[in-house]
C-alpha cells in the first residue's frame, strides 16, 4: 500500500513538473500561472490561520486590548475619586468596541447568565468600596478587528513570496539580458547573451545575439568596402596617370616637332590615339560601374536565343573562340545592351589573361531548366587562392586584375548578370579558368 502511494506521489510530482515546464515555454502563461499559484497559496494560508491560529492570534491581541481598557477605567475612577454608583453613571462602556463591561462591588451577587463566552475579572477600588470589573469580549467583533487583518497580512506576504520565488528565475534572466545589452551597446558585438529555456525571453536573447552578429557583419563589410574603395581610387588614379603621362609625352614630341620624319610622327599620333582610347575605356568602366551599383541603369528584358547572340558577338571580337553546344536554340530573358557589355568584358578578360595562340571555348548547356554558359581559357596566372574574389566589388590589387585593368571588368559582369536575374561563378584548375553564367530558361 505504501509503495502504491509513493508511486502515485512520484507520478503526480512528475505531472506537476511536466506541466510547469510546458507552461514555462510561454512567458505570459507562466506569469498568469505564477499569479494563480500565489493567490491559491495566500488563500490556503488564510484558511490555515483561521482554523489553527486564529484563537492564538485573538488571545494575544485581546489580552493587550483588555489591559488597555482596564488601565483606562481604573485611571478614570482613581483620578475622579468615583464611587461605585458614580462609576456606573460616568464611565461609558460603549466606547470600548468589542467588549461588554460590568461593574460590581464585593459582596454583590454577580449576574449568572453571562453566556458561554470567555470573561475576565479585575479588582478595582471605588471611593466607597472595593469591587470588580468583568470584561467579556464579543468575539465576532474582536476577531474582525484583530485576527482578520493579521491573517490577511500574513496571507498577502505568503502570496507575494510565492510569486517572487516562481518569478525569480525569469527576473534574474531579465537582469542578465539587460546587463548583456549594455555590454553589446558598449561596442562588444561578439558578446553573446546566454539562451536559456524556450520562451519569449530566450527568443529575445537569441534575436539580440543574431542582431548583434548581423550588425558586426555589416560593420565588417563596410570596413572592407571602405578599404577596397580607397584601393579602387588608388588603382584608377594609377591607371589614368600612366596612359596620361605617356600621352603627354607624345603630344610634347609632336608639338615641338621632335621627330625625324613624318612616318615617325604618324607612329606617335597612332600611339597617342591608343592611349586616348585606353583612357576613355577606363573612364567608361568607372562610370558604368558607378551607375550599376547605384541602380541608375534602365532594364529592358527580352527573350533572346543566347546561342545566336553569342555567335554574333564572337564574329565581332577578332579572337579565336570556339562555341560548343548540343542545343540549337536556347531562349533566356536578357537585356541586350547589358548582355553586350557583359560579353565585351568577358572577351576582354580572355584577351588580357589568356595565353596567346591558345583557343578559348564557350560551352552552352541546358541543365534542369537552367542555361549554363561557360567561358573557358588557359592562363599563366595562378588563381588558386584568388578565384573566389574575381567578382567581388572593388576587388583590386591582385595579379588577376591589375595588368592594364582598373579591376572593374568582372565586377561589372557580375552586376550586369545580377540585374538580369542571373548568377555568376568562377572555377580554376590550373591552368584553366572558367567564368560561369547561369540564367533561367524561358
Amino acid at each position: 500500500m505504501m509503495l502504491k502511494s509513493q508511486s502515485i506521489s512520484k507520478r503526480f510530482g512528475a505531472l506537476v513538473i511536466g506541466l510547469i515546464n510546458k507552461i514555462g515555454k510561454n512567458l505570459y502563461t507562466y506569469i498568469l500561472f505564477a499569479i494563480i499559484i500565489s493567490l491559491i497559496s495566500g488563500i490556503l494560508t488564510w484558511v490555515i490561520l483561521n482554523i489553527s491560529l486564529s484563537r492564538w492570534i485573538f488571545i494575544i491581541n485581546y489580552k493587550e486590548y483588555e489591559g488597555e481598557i482596564y488601565n483606562d477605567i481604573t485611571t478614570t475612577v482613581e483620578s475622579k475619586n468615583l464611587t461605585h454608583y458614580e462609576a456606573l453613571k460616568t464611565i461609558d462602556s460603549d466606547k470600548y468596541e468589542g467588549v461588554h463591561i460590568l461593574f460590581f462591588v464585593n459582596g454583590e451577587e454577580k449576574i449568572k447568565d453571562l453566556g458561554n463566552k470567555p470573561m475576565h475579572t479585575y479588582p478595582i477600588e471605588y471611593s466607597d468600596a472595593s469591587g470588580e470589573i468583568v470584561i467579556q469580549p464579543v468575539i465576532e467583533i474582536l476577531r474582525a478587528k484583530y485576527c482578520e487583518p493579521t491573517m490577511s497580512l500574513i496571507s498577502a506576504i505568503v502570496a507575494m513570496l510565492t510569486f517572487f520565488l516562481l518569478a525569480k528565475k525569469h527576473v534574474r534572466y531579465i537582469e542578465e539580458i539587460d546587463k548583456s545589452i549594455d555590454i553589446i551597446a558598449g561596442g562588444k558585438l561578439t558578446y553573446k547573451i546566454p539562451v536559456r529555456g524556450n520562451n519569449e525571453l530566450s527568443r529575445l536573447a537569441a534575436n539580440i545575439n543574431e542582431m548583434s552578429g548581423l550588425l558586426k557583419e555589416r560593420i565588417d563589410i563596410e570596413k572592407k568596402a571602405d578599404i577596397k574603395q580607397r584601393q579602387l581610387i588608388t588603382n584608377i588614379s594609377h591607371d589614368l596617370r600612366t596612359p596620361l603621362t605617356v600621352l603627354t609625352g607624345y603630344l610634347d614630341i609632336l608639338e615641338n616637332h621632335s621627330y625625324e620624319n613624318q612616318e615617325e610622327a604618324d607612329d606617335f599620333i597612332y600611339c597617342a590615339s591608343k592611349k586616348c582610347s585606353q583612357l576613355q575605356k577606363i573612364i567608361e568602366e568607372l562610370f558604368t560601374y558607378n551607375k550599376l551599383i547605384n541602380g541608375d541603369i534602365p532594364i529592358c528584358i527580352e527573350n533572346v536565343d543566347i546561342i545566336k547572340f553569342i555567335q554574333k558577338n564572337i564574329s565581332q571580337q577578332g579572337i579565336d573562340i570556339n562555341l560548343e553546344s548540343k542545343e540549337r536554340e536556347l531562349l533566356i530573358p536578357i537585356d541586350i545592351k547589358l548582355m553586350n557589355r557583359t560579353l565585351d568584358n568577358l572577351f576582354d578578360n580572355i584577351r588580357k589573361y589568356g595565353i596567346d595562340g591558345e583557343q578559348a571555348t564557350i560551352f552552352i548547356n541546358r541543365i534542369n531548366h537552367k542555361v549554363i554558359i561557360i567561358f573557358e581559357n588557359t592562363t599563366n596566372q595562378d588563381l588558386s587562392d584568388k578565384v573566389q574574389n574575381l567578382f567581388e566589388r572593388m576587388y583590386v590589387g591582385d595579379e588577376s586584375r591589375t595588368d592594364k585593368s582598373s579591376g572593374l571588368g568582372l565586377s561589372i559582369v557580375a552586376e550586369n548578370v545580377s540585374l538580369m536575374k542571373g548568377k555568376t561563378f568562377a572555377r580554376f584548375e590550373k591552368p584553366i579558368l572558367q567564368i560561369i553564367i547561369e540564367f533561367n530558361e524561358i
